[in-house]
């Protein structure tokens, strides 16, 4: 009978040729990649090459969005001009800002399901709509 040399757990009957089972192996290999992944993002010659790709994912991302919102434009005022329109959460269902998430890794489809969410419109409606929000939630809360 033999026995894994890491956990003491008795291995397999048709397992040869390893010291180890399957679980310690795959921990072992798993915490072996990480540690290379940060040695290799850690030399200063890599560390131009990871910038370049994290600042073309980023942008990429924030091209999608753009478009969207120029496409849209406000739904006010009309202004289409992307540099100035924001989403704004049509109801209290916001599980993410919309801004936070394109400077994270959070995949895009998930983001795009949040837009659904969402009217675009410029900034100075969007603070007219948060404002006559705001107002009417409190006469509301005081009406009660």
């Amino acid at each position: 009978m033999k026995y894994c040399k890491t956990c003491n757990n008795e291995l397999p009957e048709d397992n040869d040729r390893h010291l180890e089972c399957r679980h310690c192996r795959y921990l072992k290999d798993k915490a072996n990649h990480n540690e290379y992944v940060k040695y290799w993002s850690q030399r200063p010659e890599n560390q131009e090459r990871i910038r370049q790709q994290r600042r073309k994912f980023k942008d990429e991302r924030y091209a999608i969005v753009n478009a969207i919102k120029a496409e849209r434009g406000c739904a006010d005022c009309g202004i289409k001009d992307y540099r100035v329109l924001d989403f704004d959460h049509i109801e209290d269902n916001k599980e993410i800002e919309i801004s936070r998430a394109l400077s994270t890794r959070l995949h895009i489809d998930r983001i795009l399901e949040e837009i659904k969410k969402c009217e675009v419109v410029c900034s100075n409606c969007h603070r007219i709509r948060t404002i006559e929000r705001r107002t009417y939630e409190r006469s509301v809360k005081k009406s009660l």
